[in-house]
């Protein structure tokens, strides 16, 4: 009696398993971080901790193979974060968030980082209590072609690519001044002027002038390297202006023929902040 009722509850769990075992094959796949949501799940835009959760993953590279997943980060000293067996189950925002209301919050951050979060997703979790991954990687959603964890409230966003993408990594991912900055007012109509507020936690100002190069559309126009004295250069159809204004604060002016785009750091002690001003003709 005893042997039938181990075999039927067998059974039954064996049923239950195929019922929400994902069928996504995740064998030998490789997922670099690509980017943070620009605001958290409560709507809110935190500079620092985008920051600070931009340059903290960036390095990071999950691989799922042959029902192990496999965590690693560059960034640390011991790049070996986790390694686990996994297993994969099939959910909905509603299943998974068991609110409603919770998971058309979530849903709304997904939208805003052009993701949207369907019905159709995956929860990657330890295949055995007690061998979990650390936070923020304890419990993973693939959702599209990336797979996602919640850090402060924030997704970051890991995309799918191939092995040829991971070995030039460089090109994988994309960054873009997104991270460091926002609109001054995001809700005015546009008029051919705009202002953006940015900030470098962490950041000198010679540091944040190379992010800005690195990372801006306009960035191939800037010198090199930072000038130590006023200096005007011409570049193309227009010019850039350096001025600076005191220690630590410098204007850039990027003068070209429809746009003129004004540049204002002023570093402090917990970093740097920057005013993008830009002024179109249209």
């Amino acid at each position: 009696m005893q042997k039938k009722y181990v075999t039927f509850i067998f059974v039954v769990l064996s049923l239950f398993s195929t019922l929400v075992c994902s069928e996504v094959d995740f064998n030998a796949s490789t997922w670099v971080y690509d980017k943070v949501s620009n605001v958290d799940v409560f709507g809110k835009h935190d500079s620092n901790v985008i920051a600070h959760i931009d340059e903290s993953f960036k390095k990071v590279i999950i691989t799922t193979k042959d029902k192990k997943l496999t965590i690693k980060n560059d960034f640390l000293e011991n790049n070996n974060v986790c390694s686990t067996d996994f297993v994969s189950l099939k959910k909905t925002p509603l299943s998974y968030y068991l609110s409603q209301k919770t998971a058309d919050m979530y849903k709304k951050v997904y939208e805003e980082s052009n993701v949207p979060l369907s019905d159709d997703i995956d929860l990657l979790m330890s295949l055995y209590p007690g061998k979990e991954c650390p936070a923020p990687y304890a419990e993973i959603l693939r959702v599209n072609d990336y797979l996602t964890v919640s850090d402060q409230n924030y997704i970051l966003f890991f995309k799918h690519v191939n092995e040829d993408e991971v070995r030039g990594s460089s090109k994988v991912r994309k960054m873009d001044l997104s991270s460091y900055c926002r609109d001054e007012d995001p809700n005015k109509e546009f008029d051919g002027a705009t202002n953006t507020e940015c900030t470098f936690p962490g950041m000198g100002l010679s540091a944040a002038y190379n992010k800005l190069k690195e990372l801006s559309s306009t960035g191939e126009y800037l010198n090199p390297k930072l000038p130590t004295t006023n200096e005007k250069d011409k570049v193309d159809s227009g010019n850039v202006d350096y001025q600076w204004q005191g220690k630590g604060k410098l204007k850039i002016s990027l003068e070209m023929d429809n746009e003129s785009i004004h540049y204002i750091f002023n570093e402090e002690s917990t970093g740097t902040n920057l005013l993008i001003s830009t002024e179109s003709q249209y």
